[in-house]
């Protein structure tokens, strides 16, 4: 009744309150439910966007076309900035589920991943065409053996060369030299 009437403010309310994972688990409907109706009635913002996505991911994707095609949906009714946003929220999760697994893992139907991708291409130009718009790049970067050593602890990383916690040479240079706006004279946590 929520997605039929349009109320967008007591979806919002599901989202934040009920266990969007069991609900998808529980109930085939929702998912087209969320994926059809509740984007067709502009009804879903970035954040419930990122959370149905998480939610699916959390399910497992790699099996079902049904849930890979409402990612796609998901994605593919995101434009311009705004999918820009959506992008950082599946990338800040704070756990192994972000963009790139979704895309290049996840979504294991090549013709999904290739809508999917192409999109996403259509919408950065859009994006980085906007008058005054000053376009910077993404790093992406692993923590244990990449910025630091794990000293060879299992599962955080293999090197043993060095001690664990040694932070690796030349990488915060790298960080710095990718960081436009990084001035020595004053303080950045731009990365």
């Amino acid at each position: 009744d929520i997605v039929k009437e349009g109320n967008g403010n007591a979806l919002k309310y599901l989202f934040a309150c009920v266990s969007l994972r069991c609900l998808l688990e529980v109930s085939r409907d929702v998912l087209e439910l969320l994926s059809r109706d509740a984007l067709e009635g502009n009804l879903l913002g970035n954040t419930e966007k990122a959370m149905f996505i998480y939610a699916l991911q959390n399910i497992g994707l790699c099996g079902s076309r049904r849930r890979q095609e409402a990612v796609k949906q998901i994605l593919l009714s995101t434009v311009g900035q705004e999918l820009t946003e959506l992008k950082k929220l599946l990338d800040g999760t704070g756990n192994y589920h972000n963009l790139y697994k979704l895309v290049y893992h996840d979504i294991s139907y090549e013709v999904v991943r290739s809508e999917i991708l192409s999109h996403i291409q259509k919408q950065s130009k859009v994006v980085r065409q906007r008058p005054g718009h000053i376009a910077g790049i993404k790093v992406c970067s692993d923590i244990d053996d990449t910025l630091y050593s794990s000293g060879g602890h299992f599962p955080a990383g293999c090197d043993k060369r060095f001690p664990k916690g040694v932070v690796y040479p030349g990488c915060l240079t790298l960080f710095k030299v990718l960081d436009k706006s990084w001035q020595p004279t004053a303080p950045s946590s731009n990365l």
